[in-house]
């Protein structure tokens, strides 16, 4: 069942598509939210970059490089899909419905390229701390497999994404409920039947990921406690008496003392 099933109805009235249940107070609701989502989203990833690019030590490191590209993917979603939705909020989507050009290709294309990336590479991030951890010895880190990962998430983006514009044959356009170019969704991506499978396949994905790293943690940390454990102590030998005269001098017993020399 398409998404649109799910939504309210609307009245268009100039171009303008209204939402009969929209107020001031929704509005406003809605446009602190994005605002702040978009600040915080923008200030991270800026400070992520920042210091990834500030800093030798990782811009050397390929699982840096991953981060680096999911800052750009997250921020490409803020600028050229939030952005979008924070002005539609105001005016009903009057700007992208008159803009055919930027509804399609910025706000629609470019957006869900960027967001497919997103989830591409927080996946790749995922099974490259799976082979640096558990897999180290057989897959030792490489800086070929980082750049295969990062090819491989871009690509995928792209790819799902002209699929999405040229195979379904309806394009993007303007969707009120998401008050965005994401569009009428096709029979090949947008579906909620598609989004719910393709949630539960990356959340398994995430928690196989992670559940095996655990457990190889904690059983490195078991066999570490048993290896302490019963390892022989060593044996303190006791110290010979020292007099009230200083180290060199030796008590024998209560009555004999004598100096060494």
């Amino acid at each position: 069942m398409s998404i649109l099933l799910s939504t309210p109805s609307f009245q268009t009235s100039g171009g303008v598509i209204h939402n009969p249940e929209d107020s001031a107070i929704t509005k406003a609701l809605e446009s602190s939210t994005l605002i702040m989502i978009m600040l915080a989203s923008t200030c991270l990833n800026s400070v992520t970059m920042f210091v990834i690019l500030r800093t030798r030590s990782l811009r050397q490191t390929g699982h840096a490089l991953l981060i680096l590209n999911l800052c750009l993917a997250d921020l490409g979603v803020v600028f050229l899909g939030m952005s979008f939705s924070l002005l539609s909020v105001f005016d009903g989507g009057r700007f992208v419905m008159s803009h055919p050009m930027i509804c399609k290709y910025l706000n629609g294309f470019l957006t869900l390229t960027f967001s497919v990336t997103g989830f591409v590479l927080i996946s790749c991030i995922a099974v490259d701390r799976l082979l640096l951890i558990v897999f180290a010895l057989r897959f030792p880190p490489t800086r070929r497999r980082i750049y295969v990962m990062v090819a491989v998430s871009w690509l995928t983006g792209l790819s799902i994404t002209t699929i999405r514009l040229l195979g379904t044959g309806r394009g993007f356009g303007y969707l009120p409920s998401t008050e965005n170019c994401a569009g009428p969704y096709g029979d090949i991506i947008g579906t909620k039947r598609y989004l719910i499978i393709a949630g539960a396949v990356l959340m398994s994905m995430f928690i196989v990921v992670y559940g095996t790293i655990t457990f190889y943690l904690w059983k490195g940390d078991q066999r570490l406690l048993r290896h302490t454990l019963a390892r022989p102590k060593p044996v303190v030998k006791p110290k010979p008496p020292v007099g009230e005269n200083g180290p060199n001098e030796i008590r024998m017993d209560s009555q004999v003392r004598f100096k060494v020399a």
